[in-house]
């Protein structure tokens, strides 16, 4: 592409966000589809909402230690 020694700017569209996170909706498709014995939230500011909207969730605090069984 030539830009003519001019720098293009990004068009943004309202509405869409690209974090690297995904979203709520996204996480409940992702958990119901793979179906886990176990679901540890980790690297989230609301473990929470795993513990409201999953069943066998194991919320790990700051410093505790979790054995999986195999």
């Amino acid at each position: 592409m030539d830009f003519k020694g001019e720098r293009s700017k990004p068009n943004f569209v309202r509405g869409y966000h690209a974090s690297g996170h995904a979203s709520k909706g996204g996480l409940m498709r992702v958990i119901e589809q793979i179906d886990p014995d176990v679901v540890i939230p980790v690297h989230t500011s609301n473990p929470k909402w795993f513990d409201e909207n999953f069943e066998n969730v194991r919320i790990v605090e700051e410093g505790e230690s979790f054995k999986i069984r195999s």
